[in-house]
């Protein structure tokens, strides 16, 4: 599980440098990566919740389009592929969308399961916050940066109530 937690913290933060006139832009938390991790957690919890068979091929699908991405921005094609730099973009965004709304229902089902709140539903509210404050950072970009803040409010509390699930998880599953 905690492959998982360590994966979305990827997914969600978005730190990169952009080197002044090189044209190229490098992610310092890779998406794929994340992607990767979440991957390889959901195999090993896959059992514990039927979410989680759904979610394995959203990941996948976010490691391919994510590598696909970084290795387009990192050799410089962001100005001759802009169009596809930003469909990926937008479909990688989609799945993010998608796999942190799965994990979040993963969780409540292992709540229900193990009959404890796991705060599945305060995380859900913090998916639904995070979803809107991305699209709209999305569509508006620089123009608004309150909404760029917000959604990163919302992705570092997504991921300390994630990492605190994780932690009464592990609790319960060890009684």
């Amino acid at each position: 599980m905690l492959l998982i937690i360590i994966g979305l913290t990827l997914i969600l933060l978005d730190i990169a440098i952009t080197p002044e006139n090189a044209g190229v832009m490098i992610e310092l938390l890779p998406d794929f990566v994340g992607y990767g991790l979440v991957l390889l957690g959901i195999r090993r919890e896959k059992e514990y919740a039927m979410v989680f068979h759904k979610a394995m091929l959203i990941s996948l699908c976010g490691t391919v389009a994510g590598a696909v991405l970084y290795g387009m921005k990192a050799l410089g094609f962001a100005g001759s592929a802009a169009m596809t730099i930003l469909l990926l973009e937008v479909f990688e965004l989609i799945l993010m969308v998608i796999l942190v709304f799965m994990i979040t229902r993963a969780f409540k089902e292992l709540g229900q399961d193990l009959q404890q709140d796991l705060k599945g539903k305060t995380l859900f509210y913090l998916w639904l916050c995070h979803t809107v404050t991305v699209v709209v950072s999305y569509i508006f970009q620089t123009e608004v940066a309150i909404y760029s803040l917000a959604s990163l409010l919302t992705d570092i509390l997504a991921v300390v109530i994630l990492y605190l699930m994780y932690t009464n998880y592990q609790k319960l599953k060890a009684e």
